[in-house]
């Protein structure tokens, strides 16, 4: 189960901080982005990562960030979950 596989490296300290993308979650394990997002989402509940928003720099923007007509879009939050501290 990816949630066991997910809690165990936080509680070994193996993930610390930001945590892979669902997409990203979904193509290492082999599993569909809800198997993936399900088990963030089971993290989550449980306390062991949160959600933190983050502001992208003009200097940090990506083809994505981008409009089709070429003009940048306006600088906005970013989302990402985060291992929380582990007591003990």
């Amino acid at each position: 189960m990816l949630a066991a596989l997910l809690r165990a490296q936080i509680e070994d300290g193996a993930i610390t901080t930001r945590l892979p993308s669902v997409k990203t979650l979904s193509q290492e394990h082999g599993v569909s982005h809800i198997t993936a997002e399900r088990a963030l989402t089971t993290l989550r509940d449980e306390g062991l990562i949160r959600a933190v928003v983050f502001q992208v720099s003009k200097n940090q923007r990506h083809d994505r960030d981008v409009r089709s007509d070429g003009t940048p879009c306006a600088d906005r939050p970013r989302h990402a979950l985060q291992a929380s501290t582990i007591p003990g």
